[in-house]
């Protein structure tokens, strides 16, 4: 592929998978399966850039986890290759910081293309993915910011919502994005043929995207023109702001292109309850469980034999030191209850209690 180098977002906290993803080991770092989900991330990165035009932006407090996964990956990194962040920013400062530590250390010039992935994702079809990737390379070449939507499988009011509007080809002009909309408006958008699915991932050239932060960031007019330790100096200091609302919605040159390949957001209990296999009876089982007379539900146990009986449309998490319990279609609510637990100093928030 063209000289592409590559940003992996590893810095969520996952609260809408509580209590499963704690504070102590975010949902990306958490293995389905052989391997967890920002492993799965790295392998797409590798696969579009190569693991020396590659790097993994995480909190310094998951530095070690995030390059001791990333080793069993690739061998031999460098203790470089993760790129810490020394407070939560969101994902503008983040990609900031990521784009001089590409330059700096990788090779990248302004003409360099970047894409930017998060690590939480699942995506089954590798080769369409790469094709979706190639597709944006043109209109990125030309300027443009590329995202890439996600026909939506399903009316889903955890997802942020991109309009599609003139075809270019491969891709589209976006008209405008929408926060998580309520469902009404999410079944509305589901059936318009129109909107997709905000994927959270980016290409665009680096120069491109230095000079949109350095118009739209702020704090960052004056030191995103330094280097990457000038920038950790001032990175606190910034406001915590996403890349949507600090540059993609202000901008008029974002194009769009559709990512076909089955594509699984796990930000929450309902989302993963659609990725597993089901039964007969649409239940999802993971670990020690048995249900008997169930519906459409999904039970999850670490460790703790999970038992029921003749219910439906539930979710049922088990851990050590923590059960949750919530009707399928209101995990999105989850953090409201992470919330109300921090404020109460609930030690279960920051990891399992021994």
């Amino acid at each position: 592929m063209k000289d592409i180098h590559c940003l992996v977002l590893a810095g969520g906290s996952g609260t809408r998978l509580w209590p499963l993803s704690r504070d102590d080991m975010p949902k990306q770092f958490m293995r389905f399966g052989a391997e967890s989900l920002y492993q799965g991330a790295l392998r797409r990165a590798f696969r579009i850039a190569g693991p020396a035009r590659t790097r993994v932006l995480s909190g310094v407090r998951f530095g070690a986890t995030a390059l001791l996964q990333a080793r069993e990956v690739e061998e031999g990194l460098p203790q470089a290759f993760v790129v810490e962040e020394p407070c939560p920013r969101n994902t503008a400062p983040a990609i900031a910081l990521g784009l001089l530590a590409l330059i700096e250390e990788c090779g990248a010039t302004r003409e360099s293309l970047v894409f930017v992935c998060p690590s939480d994702h699942v995506i089954s079809d590798l080769e369409l993915f790469v094709g979706a990737v190639e597709s944006a390379t043109e209109p990125a070449c030309e300027g443009r910011v590329v995202v890439f939507g996600i026909p939506p499988a399903r009316p889903d009011t955890g997802f942020g919502y991109i309009k599609a509007g003139r075809e270019h080809g491969k891709w589209r002009e976006v008209e405008r994005f929408v926060e998580k909309p309520p469902l009404e408006k999410a079944r509305e958008y589901a059936e318009s043929g129109e909107y997709f699915w905000n994927g959270g991932m980016l290409l665009f050239k680096a120069g491109v995207m230095l000079d949109l932060l350095r118009e739209h960031l702020p704090g960052a007019e004056t030191v995103i023109q330094g280097d990457a330790r000038s920038f950790l100096e001032a990175f606190p200091g910034m406001q915590s702001i996403s890349m949507d609302y600090a540059v993609l919605e202000r901008i008029k040159n974002v194009a769009i292109v559709p990512l076909e390949s089955s594509w699984t957001d796990i930000g929450s209990w309902d989302a993963l309850y659609e990725f597993l296999g089901k039964d007969g009876d649409g239940n999802a089982h993971m670990g020690r469980v048995v249900s008997e007379g169930c519906r459409n539900s999904l039970f999850l146990s670490t460790g703790r034999l999970v038992a029921a009986v003749d219910v439906g449309d539930l979710l049922i998490i088990e851990t050590p030191d923590a059960l949750l319990v919530a009707p399928r279609g209101a995990s999105q609510d989850v953090r409201l209850l992470v919330e109300r637990l921090r404020g109460e100093g609930a030690p279960e928030i920051a990891g399992p209690r021994a």
